[in-house]
């Protein structure tokens, strides 16, 4: 799936909303050529906004129903999003049962918290979120695989550490198979961050299907 883009009225909008969001403790509530949002969270956290805020600005954005990006790193697929549109706000009664479902899922408890119309489910990188959007209304569920960034960071820096020392040539006869030795284990390191998202996602997309279609079932009945 192509990243989604965001032109200079729309970036200066999520950083707008992003700023709001981490200066108040809220989170915000509800393109075509220009930046994608993992450029906006670069150009953020510059600018001291986590990625997080800036993700759910950008999503704040978007017409009811438009699916949500997968989470990358590098470009490279590490989560999964599911954008559930509705034909109407979630009761209280509807909230309660889905974070119900949620909990029991993914055996974890959790933390609430509410903005008005918007309310969010969070358990370290898996997030739901349910509020407003331009259009409609919709459950947004997202998360990523936090072991697998760490390893192909921590991957990419021996393996960059390891080229860096050998180009600027400061390795010694001596030296040139301890760096290659480190080129390898940060290419491992890498490789095995890589490889472990498939299985975990296909299982992460099923059960995001499975309470998509109960949430749809609920509303509609």
């Amino acid at each position: 799936m192509p990243d989604d883009r965001y032109d200079e009225e729309q970036a200066a909008a999520i950083f707008t909303r992003a700023a709001e969001a981490e200066a108040s403790g809220r989170r915000p509530v509800g393109g075509s050529g220009g930046m994608t949002l993992q450029e906006l969270q670069e150009i953020g956290r510059e600018a001291g906004l986590s990625p997080e805020a800036v993700a759910e600005a950008a999503a704040s954005l978007r017409p009811a129903g438009t699916p949500a990006p997968t989470p990358t790193f590098l470009r490279i697929p590490i989560g999964v999003a599911r954008t559930v549109p509705l034909q109407r706000p979630l009761s209280d009664e509807e909230w309660g049962g889905l974070v119900a479902e949620l909990r029991d899922t993914f055996n974890a408890g959790g933390t609430l918290r509410s903005d008005g119309t918007f309310r969010e489910w969070r358990n370290g990188n898996l997030r739901v979120h349910a509020g407003p959007a331009p259009g409609g209304y919709q459950v947004e569920m997202r998360t990523s695989k936090g072991s697998a960034r760490s390893l192909m960071t921590v991957g990419g820096i021996l393996g960059g550490i390891a080229a860096g020392a050998a180009a600027i040539g400061i390795v010694t006869a001596s030296g040139v198979g301890d760096v290659s030795e480190l080129l390898m284990v940060g290419g491992v390191l890498f490789g095995v961050g890589v490889v472990q998202v498939p299985i975990w996602a296909r299982r992460r997309k099923q059960q995001f299907e499975n309470i998509a279609r109960r949430l749809n079932e609920a509303v509609r009945s």
